[in-house]
């Protein structure tokens, strides 16, 4: 089952102050392990793999910015 629920941040902050002490601290650890998780090799492996790439115009223009930077500096 899901459910989905559009609420502002400040209502969903009211509900989790209504909840007892033990809810809360089960929620704070829960949090605090999505957090922690960690990629494994594999899954940087594949996002380096899939990762979006400059194209040769864009890598060029990126130049001549950089080039037009440099050139706009006061030495």
């Amino acid at each position: 089952m899901e459910l989905t629920m559009n609420i502002k941040f400040e209502q969903l902050v009211e509900i989790v102050k209504q909840l007892p002490d033990e809810m809360k601290s089960k929620l704070f650890e829960s949090v605090i392990q999505k957090k922690k998780t960690k990629l494994s090799k594999e899954d940087f492996q594949k996002f380096l793999l899939h990762a979006p790439t400059w194209s040769g115009e864009q890598i060029e223009a990126s130049q001549n910015a950089r080039k037009h930077i440099n050139l706009s500096r006061i030495a």
